[in-house]
This record gives structure tokens, sequence and C-alpha cells, in this order.
């Protein structure tokens, strides 16, 4: 380096120290004084200017004169630096574009941040959330969506990525491409004009329709053959087939090229309502409207994969996409109180059905919501069934996805009682979607994926066996159905023939103070003496003679407390 500014150059210590060699080993030759005594001033002269004091500084000078280390590409403290290339490999890619978030054939916000598609979809493009601001404005990094959403100060949403911020640092490498211009430095300029890249993605099936059709191409647009000629897009009419003669074109709110992003075009479906179907998009390179770049070269379309094209200017882009609005699934009863096959001791005081989804109250009525008693027999079928009218039936105003059938005042005597929702018929319940009861039930939730279907289901009413202290009830609960069949008087199985427990009547004739056959010191009721009568002595299984009874097996406690009871309040008809 030049010690001075000016047109004069002072030699470096290197080229000094040879200079001055060559005049030393001149003189040496020459033999001549004077010669010699310039050499030995052009030597310390040279030394004096290097700064060298002695030959091992010479040597070290020489040793260390290295050039300069090259800075680093990326500013300290970065993962990526302020180029295009380097944000779409630290942060879009690695950050973003995974299939859950902006990535796949339905990215989230209509933003496609894979390496294919990420600047056709930011730079110019007006921002789905606010649309009032796009996403990357080049040369205003301010007023991008994109450097909102990263320092957290958009006006809706939250911070992006959702997994936490990332440092400032990097977001200055993307504030410093924006304000340079958002250039893509990734473009390889292709000769004709061909498609890179298109939001949604070919053969993309969308659960909800886009807000707009964004297509990337390999160089700028001439914006004056972007138009409602050339990019085309048509509903296939319900089939999946646009050569039936039902295709519907669909018209754009507006077509436009980016004013800066002019390798982007823009149909915008702001309005536009599509409906669940196929859909076909042309970007047209063929005929006498077609899509040109600047150089008048048309659209090499023809599509296979990104970039487009044969190679040849011509061909249209074609490819597809659809809709297809996930379905809910049909309303279905999701609880039942009391439970199916549940068998009570005493009545409910109401029937309370929950459902999946809220209910249409209006279809919730004594027509759809039923209770029927069997009539004693526990058989529906048998022509003598009953029906339960209800107090009330009723969808609270509070849990819209219950309804109850109210039984206050109503007397459910013991039987078997069948609950009908109805899916089936003229009258069905429905959500608020219109969607009828899918109702078949073998367990909860009921149905079988399709809406219709009755929801059946049963319960029982028995309620538990009061004895008292009369012999009427201990006849009805224990002589009767346990005794009777065998003692019953003259030509009994027993073969006892003054035993005859049929009914109360001959009960007490032939039990209240007379012997036992079988133990003749005792009586087989002795009024107000349980524990001295025969009765109490076979039930309880104690009598000397004989087993206990009835042979099947000991009556329950509760049974033998009451029979005690009527001994011993005195054995009363």
């Amino acid at each position: 380096m030049s010690r001075f500014e000016g047109t004069i150059a002072i030699p470096s210590c290197k080229c000094i120290l040879a200079l001055c060699f060559v005049i030393v080993v001149g003189s040496v030759m020459s033999g001549s004084r004077s010669f010699k005594l310039l050499a030995v001033l052009a030597l310390t002269a040279a030394l004096g200017a290097c700064d060298i004091q002695t030959y091992d500084d010479a040597v070290a000078s020489i040793q260390n004169n290295t050039p300069p280390p090259t800075p680093p590409t990326t500013p300290p403290g970065a993962s990526f630096g302020p180029n295009f290339s380097e944000i779409q490999a630290g942060l879009f890619t690695p950050t973003c574009a995974s299939s859950s978030c902006h990535g796949g054939g339905n990215p989230a916000a209509g933003l496609s941040l894979e390496a294919s598609s990420s600047h056709a979809n930011l730079v110019g493009i007006a921002s789905t959330q606010d649309a009032g601001i796009q996403r990357v404005n080049a040369g205003n990094a301010d007023t991008s969506y994109l450097i909102q959403k990263l320092e957290g100060t958009a006006a809706t949403g939250t911070v992006m990525p959702p997994a936490g911020g990332i440092p400032q640092v990097d977001i200055d490498m993307v504030r410093q491409w924006i304000t340079a211009g958002a250039v893509d430095d990734t473009i390889v300029v292709l000769n004709p004009i061909q498609v890179t890249s298109l939001t949604p993605s070919p053969n993309a099936n969308l659960a909800s329709q886009p807000a707009q059709i964004i297509a990337g191409f390999s160089r700028d647009l001439d914006v004056s053959t972007v138009n409602a000629l050339t990019f085309t897009l048509f509903a296939s009419g319900g089939d999946g087939n646009f050569n039936s003669g039902n295709e519907v074109q669909i018209t754009a709110a507006n077509i436009s090229v980016p004013g800066g992003n002019p390798t982007s075009a823009v149909f915008d479906l702001t309005g536009v309502t599509l409906a669940d179907d196929t859909y076909r998009v042309t970007l047209h390179g063929d005929g006498a409207n077609v899509i040109m770049d600047l150089d008048a070269n048309a659209l090499d379309g023809e599509f296979t994969n990104f970039p487009s094209g044969d190679g040849t200017a011509g061909g249209d882009f074609i490819v597809q996409f659809s809709i297809t609005t996930p379905v809910a699934a049909p309303i279905r009863v999701a609880s039942l109180s009391p439970t199916p096959n549940a068998n009570l001791t005493a009545a409910p005081a109401q029937i309370t059905a929950g459902f999946t989804r809220d209910l249409d109250a209006t279809t919730v009525n004594a027509l759809t919501f039923t209770l029927f008693a069997s009539g004693g027999d526990g058989n529906f079928n048998s022509g003598n069934e009953v029906q339960v009218t209800a107090t009330s039936i009723t969808v609270p105003g509070g849990n819209p996805a219950t309804a109850i059938f109210d039984l206050t005042g109503a007397n459910l005597g013991d039987d078997t009682y069948l609950v009908t929702l109805y899916g089936d018929g003229a009258d069905v319940i429905r959500d608020l979607d219109g969607n009828a009861l899918d109702g078949e039930f073998t367990s909860f939730p009921s149905g079988n994926g399709a809406a219709g279907g009755d929801f059946i289901s049963q319960f029982s009413v028995t309620a538990p066996i009061v004895l008292g202290p009369t012999l009427d009830q201990i006849q009805a609960i224990v002589f009767s159905p346990k005794c009777a069949s065998c003692h019953a008087g003259a030509g009994s199985t027993s073969g006892i023939a003054n035993m005859d427990l049929r009914n109360a009547d001959a009960a007490f004739n032939t039990l209240v103070n007379i012997a036992s056959v079988q133990d003749g010191a005792v009586v087989r009721v002795l009024p107000g003496q349980p524990d001295n009568s025969y009765l109490v002595h076979k039930i309880e299984g104690v009598a000397p003679v004989g087993g206990i009874m009835p042979p099947t097996g000991m009556l329950p406690a509760a049974e033998i407390a009451a029979i005690r009871q009527w001994i011993t309040d005195g054995a009363l008809r």
C-alpha cells in the first residue's frame, strides 16, 4: 500500500531491500568506493523506512506478510445472510414449510413457503389476514406483513413461527433483503418463460376454497398478456369431467401481476363462492391469446412437473385441484339415563338423552321422543303396550345437546319400558344443520355413520318387596310362589295331607296352632313365639327332622324376618 496519496508511489519495504541488494552486489563487483558508499546508505535508508531494527525483524516481516482473511458472508450472530436463497434455506424451508403449516397442497392462509413457490407467494402479494398490506412490500420492510408477523406486531394472529419468535438478528437479515428490493437470487433465467409454481398445488384436495390462485413464473411477465383470456378457472359441474359440456367458468374478482413481483400472477377469488367440485386452472401458451414475458416469448406451459414446458415456446399449462368440504358426522345419541337395560328399583323422575351435536329444539317432541310400557309381559309386540305421556319434553336452553322427557306426576309401575328417539320416518330428531338422527344402537355413540335410524332402548322398574306382618303379604311373597306347588293339601307332592299353602285362608287354617306331623311336640305356628314354631325351624334349617324349606334354598333374610314378625305379632288372620 502507498503511504502517501499522489501520482508517485513509494516502493514497498521488500522492493527497497531487493534494490539495495542489487546495489550492494553491484558495488562489490565494480570495486567502486563511491558505489559501495551509495549501497550502504541505501540499505540504511530502507531499513529505517521499514521500521525494522534487526535481521530477525526483517525475516519476520517477510514471513508474516500473508493476505487478510476473507470476511464472512453471514453477518456475526445471524443464522443466515440477507439473500433470498439464504433466507429460504435458513428460515422458510426448515421452520415454515412443513406440511402442517405453509407447505403441502393446502398451506395455511394460502401461503406456500416451499422453495419452489415462496417468492411468488410473498413479494407483492396481498395478505389474506390483513388485506391492506402486502406479504412482502419490496423496498419497505416496515409495511411488509412478513416482518410484522416475525416481530409480533401484526394486527391479526400471533407471532410466527408459532413455536416461538426467531432472533432479531435473523429478522434483520429478512428486513435487509426486503429493503434491498426482495430480489430472488435463485432464479435461473429460462428461455422461453415457464411456470415454476402454483398455489393451490396441482391435484391438491382442499377442505375449503382458496382466497386466490397464485402462479409463479421463471421470468418477468408482460402484464398486458395476463388476463381473463389467458388465466382461466373452470368448475367441472360436479362430475369431475371437463368434456361433458356442463363445465362452468369462474369469473375472478381480479387478475393481476403485482407491481412488486412481476414474476407472479394472481387470480383473486374475493367474493367468489366455490362449491365442492373439481376445478381446472389453465395458463394459456397456445392460441390467439397467450401469456408472454417482456421479450414476447410465449409461455412454455406443458405440465408434468415444475418448471413447466418441453423447452419450446407455446403450450398450455393445465392442472386441477378439488374442494371437498368435510361433512360433519350425523347427530348421534351420546348417552341415555336410565342407561340401556337398567333394572331400576324405583321409577325415574325423567329420561335424559345426550347428543353429539346441538339439537333443533323444534324437532324434539312427543312424536320423536316416546316411552311405552310393555303391559306387564315385557313384550312390545303383543298389542297390550301402553304409551306413557310425558309432563313435558324439552331441550334446555343452557344445554342444547340434551333432551329431557319429564315424568313428574307419572305413575310407572313395575314393568319393562321402551324408549325410542326417532331418526326414521316423517318426524325425526335433527341437529341445527338439518341432519337426521343416526340412531341405531349397539353402543354409545349410536349410529352406523349415516343419517337416519331409530334409537331404541329398554329399562325395567322392579320395586323392592317390602314385607309386612300380615299373612296376605306373606302369602303373596312367600307361600304362593315358593311353597304352594308342594303344600297343596290332600294329594300334594309333599305327602302332608293337612298342610295347604295355596291361599291365605288355607295357610292360616293349616298352620296356626296345628301340630307338626314331623315333630308332634311342636306346633307349626305358635302365636307370639316364633322360636317355638316349627315353620320357623324349617325355614331357618334347624328342624330335627327333614331338610330346609323350601328345598330350593333358604329364604332371604328379609322374608324370614317378616314371617317371624307376623308370628310375634300373634299370627293374625
